[in-house]
């Protein structure tokens, strides 16, 4: 293959990573704990955006209970997170390796 050619691809695509990473603060998912009673929303810089209660859960004094329903959903909406993003930046750049984008999180 042409080297001017692959040079031009790589461009491209980096350009199209470029917009891609512009675009994640405006990306929105949401992860779900205790069959919806815990939800959280984060964006794609994994800024947690909401945290949402279900009422009830202060009726059952069980502080413990709630911070692990909160952790569950915090960490449903990074799985989900994840997934957007990967498939986000596969579209662009072709299949990506698992863990590529690892963000420790």
């Amino acid at each position: 293959m042409n080297p001017l050619e692959i040079m031009k691809n790589v461009k491209q695509i980096q350009e199209k990573l470029q917009e891609a990473q512009a675009k994640l603060p405006s990306l929105e998912a949401e992860g779900n704990a205790g069959a919806g009673m815990v939800k959280v929303v984060i964006d794609g810089t994994f800024l947690t955006k909401k945290v949402l209660i279900d009422p009830s859960l202060s009726e059952s004094n069980d502080l413990e209970f709630i911070q692990d329903l909160v952790l569950a959903a915090l960490r449903d909406a990074h799985g989900k997170m994840k997934e957007t993003i990967n498939q986000q930046m596969s579209s662009i750049a072709g299949p990506i390796p698992p863990n590529l984008f690892n963000l420790g999180l």
